[in-house]
């Protein structure tokens, strides 16, 4: 059964995964690099936001990612690739197994994505990244 909130209503966050899910992928969105409309497509921007890629999710949903190369090995004690394979947080691990499964293709096309992300943030500043 579905989770509702009182009144019978779909929780926002539940109700927009499953208008994600039905719609298939999301259409191009404009304003957003093309490193971020691989993100747009596969679904992240329901919930997250990728600022420096101009990819707008929602903003009380989950964290900008813009800083996911830097912030994920700091956090989690693994590299980002080890982090998309296998993530270290309960929310993340549910989403990448059920809602938006990633070939290793696709979680390396991730991590590139958000090291581009990270490079943008800083400004174009400082392009290197530990993988």
């Amino acid at each position: 059964m579905p989770a509702r909130a009182r009144g019978g209503r779909l929780r926002p966050a539940l109700a927009g995964l499953l208008g994600l899910l039905a719609s298939g992928c999301a259409p191009k969105e404009p304003g957003v690099s093309p490193a971020g409309q691989w993100f747009v497509q596969k679904g992240c921007a329901q919930c997250h936001t990728i600022a420096s890629l101009g990819v707008r999710g929602r903003p009380t949903a989950a964290p900008d990612l813009s800083v996911a190369a830097e912030d994920v090995p700091r956090r989690y004690g693994v590299s980002l690739e080890q982090f998309l394979d296998a993530p270290r947080s309960g929310t993340m691990a549910i989403v990448l197994s059920v809602q938006i499964r990633l070939t290793p293709e696709e979680r390396a096309a991730a991590a590139r994505g958000l090291r581009e992300a990270l490079q943008r943030h800083r400004g174009g500043r400082d392009g290197s990244v530990a993988p």
